[in-house]
């Protein structure tokens, strides 16, 4: 199986007002990474997500999925769609049928699958993401964190291989948003690739695998949470702020990439409550 899912080179894309989103993008994704993608408003994160998932075709240079050049015909479309599943940010625009069953199978019918598999799809999904028992609620009688797990089990029952994710944990509560990060864990221990667009610095910095750091539609940084936190002039300059985490870290112990490795906050926490106990012992 090829490791590498899309290869971006040298793609730009140009909105018909004649705003330019990216500019010359070069860049491939990975199969089974937590990829968190940063930038301020504007920065070109939705655009991007768009041209993965085909709702655009780039203005120039040339985007390849699964090693072949990306093609925009329908069968070529609905192939992709099958295998690269995006939840937007603003879930009412996603979300359109009259209740959360009918809702969730809308995409299953856009792929081809028919009858009983629909039905088995959908329970596993609604199972999956805990929104089985608002099944046959109205759409719009939902709370916003129960319209992104409702938009997320209708990616989930397609079962893609890539997920996509536009700020999945805006306007949650502190609660809602960990219940969140937990299920897309949970379907990237199901060897699934999840990429994300989020302003919440702490949560790329503790989540992801890799992080691209998107400014006025270039990619200036990308890494490793390590790798990308240590520019910490570009990220100011980017008008992003340095993560809480990696400045305590820095003061707690020296940072390389193998201390910063999947670091979390219990660890971050017991790191420091050890600093402060040797430095008193030595006293």
């Amino acid at each position: 199986m090829n490791e590498v899912m899309f290869t971006l080179s040298n793609v730009s894309y140009q909105y018909p007002h004649g705003q330019t989103a990216l500019q010359n993008i070069t860049l491939s994704i990975k199969r089974n990474k937590k990829i968190a993608v940063l930038g301020n408003n504007g920065a070109g994160k939705s655009t991007l997500f768009f041209l993965l998932n085909g709702l655009l075709k780039p203005t120039s240079g040339t985007i390849y999925f699964c090693g072949h050049p990306l093609s925009y015909n329908k069968k070529a479309i609905q192939k992709l769609r099958k295998a690269v599943g995006i939840v937007l940010q603003d879930s009412d625009s996603q979300l359109f049928m009259p209740t959360v069953f009918e809702d969730i199978c809308y995409g299953l019918y856009h792929v081809g699958i028919n009858g009983k598999e629909i039905e088995k799809l959908v329970q596993q999904a609604m199972i999956e993401t805990d929104t089985y028992h608002l099944k046959d609620r109205s759409i719009h009688s939902l709370s916003i964190g129960e319209k992104k797990r409702v938009a997320i089990a209708g990616i989930l029952a397609i079962n893609p291989e890539m997920f996509i994710l536009d700020e999945p944990t805006a306007g949650l509560d502190p609660y809602y948003s960990k219940k969140m990060i937990e299920l897309l864990n949970n379907i990237h221990l199901q060897g699934k690739t999840i990429i994300l667009s989020t302003h919440d610095i702490e949560l790329a910095y503790e989540w992801a695998d890799e992080m691209i750091v998107l400014h006025k539609g270039k990619i200036v940084l990308q890494g490793s949470p390590f790798t990308v936190f240590k520019e910490e002039d570009t990220i100011q300059s980017c008008h992003l702020d340095l993560p809480w985490m990696y400045v305590l870290q820095k003061l707690v112990s020296p940072l390389d990439e193998a201390s910063s490795k999947n670091l979390n906050k219990k660890q971050l926490i017991q790191q420091l409550k050890n600093a402060i106990s040797n430095k008193t012992c030595r006293k």
